[in-house]
């Protein structure tokens, strides 16, 4: 049998199919995640706040304000890093491959 022998393709470099990808890209990644974060956390602890409170005043109306801000702000801040942090995200992704 004969050894195959080294091709030139090999030893080429190639680049991903989008192009090379410097600092400047990676920073943009960065950015969107920690803006889309704090935006989306921000958003959800107001709107989660005011349905608690709204859902509290329609019950008996027990609940402490410290509490439903307890609540707003836990919920808030899961809601909004997975799901605002995961939109910008895809829209920094979308803008940068289309």
């Amino acid at each position: 049998m004969s050894t195959p022998s080294p091709s030139t393709e090999s030893t080429e470099t190639h680049e991903s199919e989008t192009g090379p990808i410097d600092e400047k890209e990676d920073m943009g990644f960065a950015w969107a995640i920690i803006r889309g974060s704090a935006i989306g956390i921000a958003f959800f602890i107001v709107v989660i706040f005011a349905m608690v409170w709204f859902l509290n005043a329609r019950s008996d109306g027990t609940w402490d304000p410290a509490a439903i801000g307890v609540i707003a702000l836990w919920t808030g801040i899961w809601a909004g890093l997975f799901l605002r942090g995961t939109v910008s995200v895809g829209l920094w992704a979308h803008k940068r491959h289309s």
